[in-house]
């Protein structure tokens, strides 16, 4: 059985199964986009015994915010918006 270890990690941290369950996506899936993620620096990562942890990458967080809210006027336009 998986030991969940909160107390020693961040809260802003999820292990790779984790993202798995959250998003329902397959593994292979995810595995993919982490890996995609990390190449650009868009997450940072770290190994505890068999687990990686992922986490957004503070230093990224404006530039991806920016890079969203220029998506916005087109999701509006078709009722889709994301607020």
């Amino acid at each position: 059985m998986r030991q969940r270890r909160r107390g020693s990690r961040a809260s802003s941290e999820m292990y790779a199964q984790e993202i798995v369950e959250r998003t329902g996506l397959h593994q292979s899936v995810v595995s993919r986009h982490l890996s995609f993620m990390k190449a650009v620096g868009l997450v940072l990562w770290r190994r505890q015994d068999n687990m990686k942890f992922f986490s957004l990458n503070p230093a990224m967080r404006a530039e991806l915010s920016r890079t969203l809210e220029l998506f916005e006027p087109a999701m509006a336009g078709d009722g889709r918006s994301r607020r």
